[in-house]
C-alpha cells in the first residue's frame, strides 16, 4: 500500500503505511465477496442515495419525484484537501457548450475540529437545483464530536438514524462510528460550513 494514511471502506479500519504490504485481509464477510478497497485520509466521495424508489443515477425515483440533496463522504485529515463535484444535466452534451456546475467541496482536521465545507456551486445546466439538501458522512480515526455548528448555527443531536432521518436538520453518530450532519435546503450559492467540534 503506498505510503500514507488509509481507510478500509468496508470495515472503516485505519491503516498507516510506510509504503509496506498488509497481509490477511479479508475478502468475504458474511459469505458475501468484499475486495478489499481504501480511500486515503483526505479523500471526499460523492454519494448517491440508492433504496427502493431509486430509478438511475440522476435522482429520479419511482414515485416521479428526484432527490437532488448533495450528499459526500469525508474521510478526515490534518492536511487540508479539497475536491470539485462536476454535475451537468447527465442526458445530453450540453456540457460541451459549458452547461455544467461546478461545487469546490473541502475537509480540514485542526485546532480540536474537523472543518467540511462546500463552496458556493458556479455555473448551470438544465434542472440545476437552486437549492438543496447538504448531507455529510463524516470518517475520523478517534471520533469524539460534542457538538456541530453549520455557519455558526449549532446542529440539534440526535440519539439514532430513525430520529434524525425525520429531522430537517441536525446530527448523530452511528454504529461504525460514522458522524452524519445534514442541513435543510440552503442556496446553492451559499457557502455551506460544517464544524465537527470535539468533546475535549
Amino acid at each position: 500500500m503506498p505510503a500514507g494514511d488509509w481507510i478500509n471502506y468496508h470495515t472503516l479500519t485505519w491503516y498507516h503505511s510506510l509504503g509496506q504490504t498488509f497481509h490477511d485481509l479479508p475478502i468475504e464477510s458474511n459469505h458475501i465477496l468484499t475486495l478489499p478497497l481504501f480511500a486515503r485520509a483526505g479523500a471526499i466521495i460523492p454519494l448517491a442515495k440508492v433504496d427502493d424508489q431509486t430509478e438511475n443515477a440522476l435522482g429520479k425515483r419511482s414515485d416521479g419525484s428526484f432527490d437532488s440533496d448533495l450528499r459526500v463522504r469525508v474521510y478526515g485529515s490534518a492536511q487540508a484537501s479539497e475536491f470539485h463535484l462536476i454535475e451537468d444535466d447527465g442526458v445530453t452534451e450540453s456540457y460541451r457548450q459549458g452547461q455544467f456546475s461546478d461545487t469546490a467541496i473541502s475537509q480540514e482536521l485542526a485546532n480540536h475540529k474537523a472543518v467540511v465545507t462546500i463552496g458556493t456551486t458556479t455555473g448551470s445546466y438544465s434542472g440545476a437545483p437552486l437549492q438543496r439538501k447538504n448531507q455529510i458522512e463524516l470518517v475520523l480515526e478517534f471520533p469524539s464530536v460534542g457538538s456541530v455548528v453549520l455557519n455558526q448555527s449549532k446542529l440539534r443531536h440526535y440519539p439514532n438514524q430513525e430520529t434524525f432521518d425525520a429531522a430537517p436538520s441536525g446530527w448523530f453518530v452511528d454504529s461504525k462510528k460514522i458522524v452524519h450532519a445534514k442541513s435543510e435546503g440552503l442556496p446553492s450559492n451559499q457557502v455551506k460550513r460544517f464544524e465537527f467540534l470535539s468533546k475535549n
